[in-house]
């Protein structure tokens, strides 16, 4: 179904225009990467973009998953997935189920660290299922679509979200919504961020949207539910 002129993408296309990544991106990326930055690259934005488009061949030809883990632990910041043979072997399973396109409960499971793996490999067609991209996206499809089918949230680490937790107050609020299934939830997901990259951000590739539902979670949505959202007790 087009989004063209629905409500999503108008708040999408606001969004883009009111929070430029240019400046407010700010997760850099660490000193040990394998990949050689050009010293012409500005700002952790450009050097972001730059990993994006260039460290698939790193992960392609990595037979000792050194690349895998450096990128899941080291950019990712996901110390806990440690370079062990189950979690290896998960990598593998992970591949085998992106060709499938159906996930099981276990892959999907640690799928915020998994997911970097596809969306570094093929950037056109994957997105990273981050804890905070989702609560954005999640909180802006429970606001603007009359059914609200909603995505799996991983666990998430960020005090501003998890003071506000967006989760607990869409259940509180009386509105009928769904939440989608883990077997197909991470392929709806880049399925829309497409869609909507087409229709509200000029065509971009779907990382940029990510970035930018990543870079508005803990400012400009945790805002957005406070303005949003009174409390009464009796």
């Amino acid at each position: 179904m087009s989004r063209k002129k629905s409500r999503l993408g108008e708040v999408i296309e606001r969004l883009n225009a009111e929070q430029p990544l240019e400046r407010h991106f700010d997760w850099d990326v660490p000193s040990d990467c394998p990949l050689q930055m050009p010293t012409s690259l500005k700002g952790s934005f450009e050097r972001n973009l730059y990993l994006k488009e260039h460290f698939g061949p790193f992960l392609l030809n990595d037979p000792d998953f050194e690349a895998h883990f450096w990128l899941i632990r080291e950019w990712g910041g996901i110390k806990s997935f440690k370079n062990t043979q189950l979690n290896r072997e998960r990598i593998m399973l992970f591949r085998a189920q992106l060709a499938g396109r159906k996930m099981t409960r276990e892959i999907f499971s640690v799928i915020s660290s998994l997911s970097k793996i596809a969306a570094f490999e093929d950037c056109e067609r994957f997105a990273i299922y981050d804890s905070r991209v989702i609560a954005a996206l999640n909180w802006l499809i429970f606001l603007h679509e009359d059914y609200p089918q909603l995505f799996p949230q991983p666990p998430g680490r960020n005090s501003a979200l998890l003071e506000c937790d967006p989760n607990t107050l869409m259940r509180l609020s009386g509105k009928t919504f769904g939440v989608r299934n883990h077997k197909t939830a991470f392929f709806e997901y880049c399925e829309l961020l497409r869609e909507l990259s087409d229709v509200a951000m000029g065509g971009k590739k779907i990382y940029h949207l990510e970035m930018l539902l990543f870079v508005a979670a803990p400012g400009w949505i945790v805002e957005d539910i406070k303005k949003r959202t009174t409390v009464t007790i009796r």
